[in-house]
Formats: structure tokens, sequence, C-alpha cells
């Protein structure tokens, strides 16, 4: 009986130590750092709904928690389709009519309260057909079911059942849809469509969840329930969304190795101000940064399309990958004053000087489009013989102010007279940057003799001017999300677009009959042939096309140009490396940094100087320190500050840069509040700058000048220098502030 006890007692005591242990391993667990991915974003987030989410940013959240069918490869973005959801490929039926998806078993949608018992079910069949169904619906007003209208046998009939009031019921069959079995759906379209498999890597096709919709109605958009490798955590909107590894994500592996996806636990999207993101990011406080809409960092950072010396030795490497935006300025082709009249709209291009638009606005970071496709997106290759595009050149896409105005004497406007006010529509959104653009143009404009209004108003005002076909000239911005030229021709040649305010007789011909073709030879020649004619006609300016860029530090790796369409999952993140780094108190050195710290050196070393005699007296002490400090101020006298009189500016009316200068000046940046600026037009006056040249060794323009009250002017040669002047001012302030205390 003792032997037992004894036995037993000893088995209590493994039991107790095992369990210590057990709980010892799992506190130890619970502690394991994690790896986050930390990503800056400068424009908020609006809607993670699939079906209604139309901006970029929203895009690159919602890749992380949702899926498609079909996703592009990681590493072929937007030229390489492959099987995601779907188990491989559809089965195609030699008609081209009949897609056979198989989606792979075992997939399940993330837990959330909108299931039973708050558990992530399987994905089905059914809800490849409940997404389709959802897009088509009237009250989901999804942006993605023009790719589909008219496409797939009885869905555009459902649709317009129900937009007659009548109760939906997502349960009706429909002949385009049939469900094969629990894994198996199969689409049926009313005629061949190539683009058809592009739909399913877009992220308004996205799978969602019947439950999810229901459960939050509306609210949807702030809910997100999908299948993807993360997981919406918290959202606080306008400051940022943190997003958590997704534990019922399927088993995904990085390539041929057995590192499972996703690479890091955490992603947190933090929603900036652009100047906010920069010096984040210069700080050290985030991974990645998208740069393609901060041309002031373009600036600092790149210079001949490739990171700066400094910049790249503190580790920071650069991603850079042509842009799949369209930008424009669209002509109304169907009214009164451009309706019939190429040699006006040709005229308009040939005066509209898209190089130094390049300069101004992308630092050169961005192609010249020849026309509606870009160049550098043919799925052939860079051979001429094989690309859509060859080696073609639009005659009106190069800056020629001379022949522009012969052209506009032909489309019977000599100088402009007899012309009305052009109006350009633009969207408020990012409104500074795209301002800026239209008044460029402007410019560009009244050098041709053309008076320009530029109109602003919301996003959705501007849509529905469009669609009334209500504009004359409308800025706009289109994502194309797949590389087939096909999706830019579409933007003239589908009605449902709505983008172009364009008619030719032969264009829509032409067009039907090229979307039906197999990507052959004759394909190719046919959308060149598209190309070139809608060069010729010039229904739009073909803007620049930014590059797409984003900037990482060197502890990030597999990074991945477009990270928009999921590819978090492959990054990953040097922990140790990131930790260390962070501890540095240097940000990453640039050239205006670099001018900053030596104003700032100058300073601090004339005070270092007079505190020399801190052993003396106090009352000598007191003189030295007054000395000092107007030492300071006379080695500074550009930053220190003086009472301006006077500012005088000479400029040129299409120069970009003097369009900045005095924008700034007008912000009262520095000195200058209450002093009206005097600006003088230098192509006026040639004699004028020729003296100004000659006297000062001076080339370009904006050259501008600050007279003080004491007599005294300050020279500054540009733009940039302008911006210096202001970031020296600053920076001795502060240091002045510091001496007072």
């Amino acid at each position: 009986m003792s032997n037992r006890k004894q036995l037993f007692r000893v088995g209590l005591q493994w039991i107790i130590v095992i369990a210590m242990a057990h709980k010892v391993a799992v506190g130890h667990a619970a502690k394991a750092p994690i790896k986050v991915l930390d990503i800056a974003l400068v424009s908020d987030i609006r809607s993670l709904d699939p079906a209604t989410a139309v901006q970029r940013e929203a895009s690159q959240a919602l890749a992380q928690i949702y899926e498609g069918l079909l996703a592009y490869d990681a590493e072929h973005p937007y030229s390489k389709l492959v099987a995601n959801i779907a188990a491989e490929m559809p089965l195609i039926s030699s008609d081209k009519l009949e897609y056979t998806f198989r989606i792979q078993p075992g997939i399940r949608f993330q837990d959330d309260p909108c299931f039973l018992n708050k558990k992530g079910r399987e994905l089905t069949a059914e809800d490849i057909a409940y997404t389709l169904k959802r897009i088509a619906h009237v009250q989901t007003n999804a942006s993605g079911f023009s790719y589909i209208k008219g496409k797939i046998k009885g869905l555009d009939q459902w649709r317009e059942t129900y937009q007659r009031g009548v109760a939906s019921d997502y349960e009706q069959d429909i002949e385009g849809l049939k469900l094969i079995d629990r894994y198996t759906i199969q689409i049926k379209l009313r005629e061949p469509s190539p683009l058809f498999l592009s739909y399913w890597a877009m992220p308004s096709f996205y799978i969602v969840a019947k439950e999810a919709v229901n459960h939050y109605g509306r609210n949807i958009s702030q809910h997100p329930v999908g299948t993807g490798p993360f997981i919406l955590k918290s959202w606080f909107s306008g400051k940022k969304l943190i997003l958590e590894k997704n534990p019922n994500f399927r088993l995904r592996y990085l390539s041929s190795t057995s590192r499972k996806l996703p690479l890091v636990d955490r992603v947190v999207i933090h929603i900036l101000p652009k100047a906010l993101a920069w010096d984040s990011f210069k700080k050290r406080a985030v991974d990645l940064l998208p740069i393609t809409d901060l041309p002031h960092v373009c600036k600092q950072v790149t210079e001949a399309g490739q990171l700066k010396p400094v910049v790249e030795g503190a580790g920071v490497h650069l991603c850079k990958l042509p842009s799949v935006m369209g930008n424009y300025y669209v002509f109304n082709c169907e009214a009164f004053p451009f309706k019939g009249n190429p040699k006006l709209r040709q005229a308009i291009a040939m005066a509209f000087n898209r190089e130094e638009f390049r300069k101004a606005f992308y630092h050169g970071l961005a192609d010249l489009p020849e026309s509606i496709i870009p160049v550098g997106l043919d799925e052939h290759g860079k051979d001429d013989k094989d690309s859509h595009t060859s080696a073609y050149t639009n005659p009106y896409g190069s800056y020629n102010l001379k022949k522009a105005k012969v052209y506009l004497e032909e489309s019977g406007y000599p100088n402009g007279v007899g012309l009305p006010t052009i109006s350009l529509d633009i969207p408020l959104e990012d409104s500074r940057v795209i301002r800026g653009q239209a008044e460029f143009f402007a410019h560009c404009m009244k050098d041709l003799g053309i008076r320009v209004q530029i109109i602003e108003q919301s996003d959705s005002v501007l849509k529905r001017k469009i669609n009334a076909k209500a504009t004359m000239v409308h800025a706009i911005k289109v994502p194309v999300a797949y590389s087939d030229p096909i999706a830019f021709l579409s933007l003239l040649g589908d009605p449902a677009s709505a983008t172009f305010l364009f008619s030719d007789p032969i264009y829509p011909i032409l067009y039907a009959h090229v979307v039906r073709m197999e990507n052959t030879a004759e394909r190719v020649a046919l959308c060149r042939r598209l190309n070139e004619m809608v060069a010729e006609l010039a229904p739009a300016i073909w803007l620049p096309r930014p590059h797409h860029l984003v900037l990482y530090h060197n502890w990030v790796k597999g990074v991945i140009p477009h990270f928009n369409w999921g590819e978090a999952q492959y990054i990953s993140v040097d922990r140790v490396e990131k930790l260390a780094a962070k501890k540095k108190k240097e940000p990453i050195p640039t050239e205006e940094n670099a001018l900053m710290k030596k104003a700032v050196h100058k300073l601090k070393s004339a005070g270092k100087t007079a505190r020399s005699g801190m052993d003396q007296t106090k009352e000598k002490l007191k003189k030295h320190m007054k000395s000092m400090k107007e030492s300071a101020k006379q080695t500074t006298k550009q930053a220190v500050k003086k009472v301006v009189v006077k500012v005088i500016m000479y400029t040129m009316p299409s120069c970009p840069y003097c369009i900045n200068a005095k924008k700034f000046l007008d912000q009262n940046v520095l000195n200058y509040k209450g002093i009206q600026y005097e600006e003088v037009n230098v192509t006026e006056n040639p004699a004028l700058f020729d003296t100004l040249k000659s006297t000062y060794n001076v080339k370009t323009v904006p050259q501008i000048f600050i007279l003080y009250e004491d007599g005294s002017k300050t020279h500054v040669n540009g733009y940039s220098e302008l911006i210096r002047l202001d970031e020296i001012e600053k920076a001795a302030q502060q240091v002045e502030k510091e001496m007072d205390n």
C-alpha cells in the first residue's frame, strides 16, 4: 500500500513538473517576437469591400485579406496568370464559350462572428456564383460589373429583374452559372472574351461570403471577411490598419522552399501625410514607402532614374516598374468645339510640353506613351515585329509650338481668335498635385493663344458630367488591372467604359473584331493599327505614365514592386537588423539634410567659440554671448529675419518651376507675409533677360530678388534655392532660440 502511495506521489510530481514546463513553454511562445512589416500610404482607405473599392490604396489592403480564383505570378506581375483559389487553370471549351473552374478543397474563410459558432467555413463553388451575382446586382453598385456586362448568359436578365424592385433571390438559377459539384462551377459566355480570365485576378472579383454580406450589410466595407493570408485586426480610420496572420490560411510555401506563407506575422499600414511619410521612412519608422505620388521625395533620392549614392549607401533600395495607371486629358469629341475638328485637338496636343511636364511632376520617372497603348506592356517581348506599339512615334506627341500654331489656324481659330474659353474639369482628390498639373496645361495653352478655365469638383460630380458628355476637356486616371493591350483599347471601344467621349465609324468595327481574336500575330498587327489610328484622331493628350516606385530598407527581403496584389505574404523582415537600424539616431542622409546640418553646425560652432570664455567673469560672459549671437547672425545673413520691402520674380508663363515658386510665395512660407511680389515675364522683354543672364551668370528662370528695408538684397537662383533658403532660415531660427535659452 505504501509502495502504491509512493508511486502515486512520484507520478503526481511528474505531472506537476510537466504541466509547469508546458506552462513556461506556452508563456515563452506567447512572448515570442513577431515579424512586423510597416507600410506607409499617403491616402486614406475608404472601403474594404472588393465590389465597391476603387482606390489603388484600398487594393493594397484588400489583396492581403481576400483572394481571387486566379492571380498574377509573383515573379511576373501583370503578365502571367496562375491558379490561386482555383486548383488549376480552368478548362475552356473549343468554342471559347464555357469556362470550367475547379477550386481547391479545404480553403476556409477566416473566423468571424458572421459564421456559425464564429468559425470560418469552407469556400465552395456557390461562393463563386454568389460573388458574380452580387457584382451584377444594381444595389451593390459594383465597379466591376462593366467588365462582365453582357458577357455571361442570363446574368444581365437577372440584374434587370431585381432592378425593378423585386425582392432579390440569390438562389435563383442562371443559365450562365452552373454548379457541377461542391467545388466546380461552369461559366457560360454569350460570346468569346479573351480577357475573361484576367478579371479573376482583379480586386473587384475577389471572392466574398454571403454570410458576411448579410451580417454586416452596408458595413461590409469596414468588416472584410476573406480567405487571404491576413485578417483585419484593427482599423483606426485615417491613421492605420493592423493586419494579423490568418490562422485559417491554407498551406502555401515560398517557391520550392519549406518556408510557410505569409513570412511576417503582422502588417501595419500607416496612413500618413506626404511630408510625414517621408520623414518616417528617413527615421526608419516604416519599412516600405511607395513614392510614385511623392515627387519631392523622388527628387531628393533619385538621379537619372537611379538612387543617389548617398541614399543607397544608407541601405535603401528602390523597386521600379512601369505603372498600369493611364493618365489623360480627354477631349469631348462629341461636342463643340472638338467634334469633327481633329486639327484643333492635334494643335493642343503639340502645344503641351509633355517632357517638361514629366520633369516637373515626376522628376523624369515616367514613360511618354505615344498613344492609348503604353510602351512596355507588351506580353510578346521587346522585338519590334512582335510589339503592339512597335517603333511608332506619334506625330503630335512632341512639343512643337510653331507647328501647333499652324494647325490651330488650319482648325479655323488663328491665334485662338473665335475659340471659346476651354474648360478643364479636374477631380478634387489630391487636388494640389492635379491643380498644379492643370495650371501647367493652362500656361501651355496661353502660349498657343487659348484661354483655359480650371473647374474642380468631387469625383462623383465629375463622373456624372462625363457620363452626361457635359465636359470640354477632363482629367482622368484609369487603373488597368491587366497588361493586355485590349484593356486600353476598350477605353475607347467599350461603351460601358464611358472614359473617352469619342466616336468614329471605323474604330468600333475593328475593336469588335480584335476582342474576339486569339493572341496571334494578326491580333498584334490589328492592335497596332488601332493604336496608330487613335494617335491620329487625337481624342486625348497622353500624359506621362509614372513608374511604380517603392523605397524599402535593407532589412526587408523579397520585395516585389507591385505589392498591391497580395505580395505582402512573400515579403520577410529581418527583425534583428531592423531593431539595430532603429537605434540609429541619424536619419537617412540626403543632400537637403547635409545642407541643413552644415548650416546648423556653422551656427553651433560660433556658439561653441563664444562659450569658450565661460571661465571669465559673469559680466564678461554675458558680453561674449551677446557678441556670439551677433556673429552667428552675420554668418547666416540669408537665414536671419530681415524686413522685406519688395520681391521681384522673373518668370516664363509655361515654366513649371516658376509656377511652383509663385505658389511658394503665395503661401507666405518665408518672411514675405503681406508683401505682394512683382512678376516680370521675360518672354515679353528678351533684352532684360539677356541683361540678367550676363550680370548674374544665370541661364534659367525663375530668378528672384528679395529687397530688404536696409537696402540690401538677396538673389535666389531658381525654385530649389528658394526652398533651401527657407530651410536654412528655419534652422537659424531654431538655433537662435536655443541660444536665447
